[in-house]
C-alpha cells in the first residue's frame, strides 16, 4: 500500500513539475517578442503602432503552434507516424499550417485594418516558426518515449534479477 501511494505521489510530482516546465518555456516564448521590441516607447508613432499590432497578431498566432506542439507530440505522432504513416502525417501538417494561415489572416484583417493579407508573404513569414515547432515537438515526443521505454526496461530487467534471485 506504501509503494503504491509513493508511486502516485512520485508520479504527481513528474506530472506537476511537467506541467511547471511546459508553462514556463512557453511563457518565455510568448514574452521573447516583447522583451526584445527595443523600439517601445509611449510616444503615438504610426510606426510603433503598427509594430505593436504585428506583436499583438504574431502573439495570436503563437497560440496556433502551441496546438501544433501538443497536436504533434500527442495525437500525429503516435498515430500516424510511429505506424509508418509518413505521408498522412506529413499532410496532416501541411493541413494544418495552411488552416493557421486561414485563420491568421482572419485575424490579419482584423488587427491589421487598412492592410491587405498576403498569403504567401505570412506563410514565408510564419514556416520557420512552424518547421521549428514541428522539429521541437518530434524530438520531445520521441525522446520521452524511447526514454519511457528504456525505464520499463530497466524495471522488467529488476524484476527478473529478483525472480531469478528468489529461486537461489
Amino acid at each position: 500500500m506504501t509503494n503504491l501511494s509513493t508511486t502516485t505521489n512520485k508520479s504527481m510530482s513528474v506530472k506537476t513539475k511537467t506541467i511547471f516546465l511546459h508553462t514556463t518555456i512557453w511563457t518565455i516564448v510568448f514574452l521573447l517578442p516583447y522583451v526584445f521590441n527595443s523600439e517601445y516607447n509611449d510616444s503615438p508613432d504610426d510606426n510603433n503602432d503598427i509594430e505593436s499590432r504585428f506583436i499583438y497578431l504574431d502573439t495570436i498566432t503563437k497560440v496556433f503552434w502551441v496546438i501544433l506542439f501538443y497536436l504533434n507530440a500527442w495525437v500525429l505522432i503516435p498515430v500516424l507516424f510511429y505506424k509508418n504513416k509518413y505521408l498522412l502525417h506529413i499532410t496532416a501538417l501541411i493541413c494544418f499550417f495552411a488552416l493557421t494561415m486561414l485563420i491568421h489572416g482572419l485575424f490579419f484583417n482584423l488587427i491589421m485594418e487598412g492592410r491587405t493579407f498576403n498569403f504567401f508573404r505570412s506563410s514565408s513569414h510564419n514556416i520557420l516558426a512552424f518547421l521549428f515547432t514541428i522539429a521541437i515537438s518530434t524530438t520531445y515526443k520521441v525522446t520521452l518515449d524511447q526514454s519511457n521505454t528504456e525505464k520499463i526496461r530497466n524495471e522488467k530487467k529488476q524484476e527478473n534479477l529478483k525472480t531469478e534471485l528468489s529461486f537461489l
